[in-house]
Order: C-alpha cells, then sequence, then structure tokens
C-alpha cells in the first residue's frame, strides 16, 4: 500500500485554487489496489474556508463522497481493493476561487515489474583490483505501485535515488520515475570477477566488474638492441632510473627494483642473473612492463546551492593519486595524456554556469554540448599531467553531471608500447 500526498492552498495573487503533487492530463497519479490519496490543505492558504474534493466514484473508492478540508489540515480517500480501472479529474474547489483538478489514474492490478534497464548499467572490464566503479543509473518505468529495490553480490554493491539521496548498501522504497544509481567494487585480485546485482520489484539484473590481467607479466615490453653493441647507458634509459641517481650493474638483478622476475614467455629475464656476475648481453631479449601499480581513484562530489553558487573541483596528479611500474621511477620514463567523456549531464533547473576539464594548463569547456563527447589531449612529459574538473553551480541550481577519464602513459624508448587506465567521477547538485 502505497500514499501519495496533495498539497493545495487558495492563492489570492491569481484567484484560483493552486497546488503540488496534484498530476496532469499527461502524467497523472497512479494509484492501486488499497493505495490512499491524502489531500493537505496548507495553512498558508490565503482562505479560512475548507477545500472541497470532489468526483470520487465507488467503483475505484471505498468512499464516493466528497472530501473537505479545513486549512491546516489533512483529508484521504483511500482506494478499494478491487477497483475498476479507471481515470478521475476530481475537482479541489475553495469558495471564491477558480479551482484546481488533481489528475488520477486507478489501475486494477498491482504492477511490480519495472521496463528492463539492464542497457543503462555497464560491465566493467580491465578494472583495477579493489576500486569502485559507478556502474550508471536507470529510471524505473512501468509500475503502479510503490516498490522495494535492493542491492546484492560479490561487487559489495550500493545504490542510491536521487541526487542526493544515501549512497550505501541499504533497501529503498522507490516509486514510478525514480532515478537509481548503482555502484560496484571490483576483486582485489587480478583476472577475476565480482557480480554487483539490483532487484526493483520483481526484476532483477546483474552486471559483472573483471580486473585485468596481472600488469607485471602482461605488457612486456621488448629490450633493445637485442644484438650488437650494448652500453650500460642502454639499460639504463630502458628499466631506469630516469634521473641521476647513481646507480651500479647489480642493481639489474632479476627481481630487484629494476627488473621483473619472469622467465616464461615471450621476451622474458631468464638470460638475468638474481645475483652473482651479470654481463651486458644477459639484457639481449630481455624486457620491462609498464603498468599502474597505483590507479587513480573515483571521486563523488556534492554541491549544496540551497542558498548560495557552489563551486567543487577534483584533482588528479601522479604524486597523491597514481604511481607506475616496473621500477621505482617508470613515471620517468612515461609520457601522459587523458581523453576525457562526459557520461551523464542533466540539467534539471538553472544551468550550471563552469564545467570544464583541464589538463597541462590546458582548458576544455565543458558546457559547451560538443566538448562533451569522447576528447583527448596531447601527450605530455610528468610535470604537466595533473587532471582537474571543476564544476560552479548558481544558487537553486538541480543537476547531475558524470564522466570517465582515461589515462594513458607511453613509453618514451619504445613508444609504440601504451598502457592505460580508467577512473570516473560524479556530481550532484542540489538546492532548491
Amino acid at each position: 500500500m502505497a500514499t501519495h500526498t496533495a498539497y493545495v492552498f487558495a492563492d489570492n495573487e491569481e484567484s484560483l485554487v493552486n497546488g503540488f503533487n496534484l498530476g496532469s492530463s499527461n502524467n497523472r497519479i497512479t494509484l492501486g489496489a488499497d493505495d490512499t490519496l491524502s489531500v493537505e490543505h496548507s495553512n498558508l492558504s490565503d482562505s479560512s474556508g475548507a477545500a472541497t474534493i470532489s468526483g470520487f466514484s465507488t467503483s475505484a473508492w471505498v468512499s464516493g463522497s466528497d472530501l473537505s478540508v479545513s486549512r491546516g489540515n489533512t483529508g484521504s480517500r483511500d482506494v478499494k481493493s478491487s477497483p475498476t480501472a479507471s481515470t478521475f479529474d476530481l475537482s479541489v474547489s475553495i469558495s471564491g476561487y477558480s479551482s484546481a483538478t488533481i489528475y488520477i489514474e486507478i489501475v486494477s492490478a498491482v504492477d511490480t515489474l519495472p521496463d528492463d534497464f539492464s542497457d543503462s548499467l555497464n560491465d566493467i572490464t580491465n578494472a583495477v583490483p579493489g576500486v569502485e566503479y559507478a556502474l550508471g543509473n536507470f529510471v524505473v518505468e512501468d509500475i503502479n505501485t510503490q516498490v522495494v529495490a535492493s542491492v546484492s553480490g560479490t561487487a559489495s554493491t550500493e545504490s542510491r535515488v536521487g541526487n542526493n539521496g544515501a549512497k550505501n548498501s541499504s533497501n529503498k522504497n522507490v516509486n514510478v520515475n525514480a532515478r537509481i544509481y548503482v555502484w560496484g567494487t571490483a576483486s582485489t585480485s587480478y583476472d577475476s570477477s565480482t557480480t554487483a546485482t539490483i532487484q526493483v520489484g520483481s526484476r532483477t539484473v546483474s552486471k559483472t566488474i573483471t580486473t585485468r590481467a596481472d600488469p607485471a607479466v602482461g605488457t612486456r615490453i621488448p629490450f633493445t638492441p637485442s644484438s650488437g653493441a650494448i652500453s650500460l647507458d642502454d639499460v639504463r634509459s630502458f628499466f631506469g632510473p630516469k634521473t641521476g641517481t647513481n646507480i651500479a650493474i647489480s642493481d639489474y638483478y632479476r627481481g630487484g627494483d629494476y627488473v621483473v622476475d619472469s622467465t616464461t614467455g615471450t621476451p622474458n629475464n631468464s638470460e638475468l642473473p638474481t645475483s652473482g656476475e651479470i654481463s651486458l648481453d644477459d639484457f639481449y631479449n630481455s624486457f620491462t612492463t609498464m603498468f599502474f601499480s597505483t590507479s587513480p581513484g573515483n571521486r563523488e562530489g556534492e554541491i549544496n546551492t540551497s542558498t548560495a553558487e557552489g563551486t567543487t573541483a577534483f584533482n588528479w596528479n601522479r604524486v597523491d593519486d597514481w604511481e607506475v611500474g616496473y621500477g621505482p621511477d617508470m613515471e620517468d620514463g612515461v609520457d601522459y595524456r587523458i581523453t576525457h567523456e562526459t557520461t551523464t549531464f542533466q540539467e534539471l533547473i538553472n544551468n550550471v554556469t563552469t564545467y570544464k576539464v583541464t589538463f597541462n594548463g590546458v582548458d576544455r569547456d565543458l558546457t559547451v554540448a560538443a566538448n562533451r563527447s569522447a576528447y583527448s589531449f596531447g601527450y605530455v612529459a610528468l610535470g604537466g599531467s595533473a587532471i582537474d574538473v571543476t564544476v560552479t553551480a548558481p544558487q537553486s541550481t538541480e543537476a547531475f553531471i558524470s564522466g570517465a577519464i582515461t589515462l594513458q602513459i607511453k613509453h618514451k624508448e619504445q613508444p609504440t608500447y601504451t598502457y592505460s587506465t580508467t577512473f570516473y567521477y560524479d556530481y550532484a547538485i542540489y538546492g532548491p
């Protein structure tokens, strides 16, 4: 059983009965068996007279008589247990004012099966172990009663209803047209998967988050030269360190700070010893790998515009948010670029005044719709790799914005080899 509350009042300025949650002729309030219509006559009404609601019928309502509600009070009518499906244009009248209408649709059967929302949620592949991902959002459609939205699965699934609802794993009561956001967390192991499941009413949808292969033995970059003359500078420029740190040939033992401990696959480091004598020709056909040993995390922010303009900025940078391997300073041996894409942009009330992504000091204005599609910045060295996303919203703005950023690294010595990771952000803007 569900209750819908309509609010009415006399409005001197317009000489009519006004209100909220009254529905419309093309978007009626849907009520089913044993549901309740509650009508509150606001204390702010400009008339001390009662509001009379008429147009009920015993074909669908327990009582077909008019409902009289005095100022500051609430009255109600219940739908029958077996109502006849029909529509009602209930008239709300207050003496001396033009009447208003409450638009109702009574359904004879309870429909708890929403439209399929599977396509609105994403499977995640190549996920970073242990990272939480936004799986998407959807609108609950084609139900005629309140239902429960619940989450489960091995992905520590969480949900949120609306822009500023609570994000957690708790069950939530939802009605038609509610928007639900879903998150899931990747396995802490490589090459593994977790499942995020959400059930809304009698429909259940599951999505999978699959982590990437272990990058320490995955993306192999072959050492060059593979024959002929070779120098310690060749070794150093390839494996690191890239800066002025003193280093000895013994620092390149297999399994040490600079060389992956792998003796299988092609290429491999089987010729490099783990101790004892090491020679330069041991490096022929060896390899290193390039990956994110720590990846940038997702960001979530809220902007409350109830009383004033609000601004929030997200920042990601190498010092605080990611590390590159293999090796203690591989970050100096790669160039960086990002690809940005806005995945959700909903302006419900008013417009945001600033929405931009900044990389290497270059801004891309995302208030321009054409700029929100996937866009790649140019490669830069480590010092220019900071990423910023900034949103400013004026007072009384409601919006929801989310985006995806793919950070790609390219090996300086072997530029045909790249590696990337994707992370996400969202802004919930509310206030009116």
